[in-house]
């Protein structure tokens, strides 16, 4: 609030704000233009962001111009205060920009959280006057996003996620219950049977083609899944601005199997994104998977968005 009353008195005195800019020039402070309106309210809003950022970076000028004048002054600890606040709110907004690329699904969000609450950790632990500020922010993650913990799905599209994999997981043994899950999921995947050309019962291949049909046959089906999940963890994490899309689509015969299960969890988009993001995002899925084989439709991909 006291910073709000001193832009509102700024506003109203564009000679102060020249002064401020003056004593900024005299000091050689960063080149930085105060903002005196924000076309949202005054709650935590990004644009709000930026205000006390610029605020923050013209402290001392603002300090000593203010003192000339007799308008509302913030105290030392208002300051620190300031400066945890801003600090906070910075990590919210390099997310918030990380979100606009328009490429999100819901595995980066679900990671994207797991960093605010990691980094909100950490400003509590700090001996900082802001650092309630974390723990409320911390405890509206976990209440706004609790269904995705409790979710049967995020498990899985986690671990489909080639840039993700088991990274993301916060100890061995959510690692060990995902993969416990997935690997029942991917050993019942059943593939066509590879067509060939049966040959007469007198040719020369007719015993050979029986033998190595039968050795298939006595081949354990639910190894080659297992086989194809451990190989996959073995695989070197994809870039995180690469596209998951792509990858699978280059290795869908080398994890078959895995490949029907990436096309049919890596479809979910974010539904707590931004409207528009959430347009975009869905449109550039929509575009990758239908150039996939036997790619969900569109009434699918719809389904499982709005059933998530």
């Amino acid at each position: 609030n006291k910073i709000k009353n001193i832009i509102d008195e700024l506003s109203k005195n564009p000679e102060i704000v020249a002064q401020i800019y003056l004593t900024q020039k005299q000091l050689s402070l960063p080149s930085v233009k105060l903002i005196t309106k924000v076309k949202s309210d005054w709650n935590c809003s990004f644009s709000t962001l930026e205000m006390l950022m610029r605020f923050a970076k013209l402290q001392k000028a603002i300090f000593l111009t203010l003192q000339k004048h007799s308008l509302i002054r913030l105290s030392d600890n208002d300051w620190k205060y300031l400066k945890g606040l801003v600090e906070i709110l910075e990590v919210f907004k390099s997310i918030k920009e990380e979100v606009k690329e328009g490429r999100v699904i819901l595995s980066k969000v679900v990671f994207y959280i797991m960093v605010l609450k990691r980094e909100m950790k950490k400003f509590q632990s700090m001996l900082n006057e802001a650092n309630v500020v974390a723990t409320v922010a911390e405890n509206s993650l976990n209440t706004h996003f609790r269904d995705l913990d409790q979710s049967d799905l995020v498990p899985n599209i986690l671990l489909l996620d080639p840039r993700l994999k088991k990274h993301v997981f916060e100890d061995e043994s959510e690692f060990a219950t995902a993969c416990s899950h997935l690997k029942k999921e991917v050993c019942e995947v059943v593939l066509p049977e590879p067509q060939y050309h049966e040959p007469n019962p007198t040719s020369f291949w007719h015993t050979f083609d029986m033998e190595v049909k039968k050795i298939n046959a006595v081949k354990d089906l639910i190894g080659k899944g297992i086989l194809e999940l451990e190989n996959y963890l073995q695989e070197p994490l994809l870039g995180r601005d690469e596209d998951p899309y792509v990858w699978w689509d280059q290795r869908s015969a080398i994890y078959p199997r895995l490949f029907r299960l990436a096309k049919k969890y890596l479809c979910v988009t974010a539904s707590s994104m931004v409207h528009e993001s959430m347009s975009v995002s869905s449109a550039y899925m929509l575009s990758k998977l239908k150039k996939l084989e036997s790619s969900p439709t569109e009434s699918e991909i719809m389904f499982l968005h709005h059933n998530m």
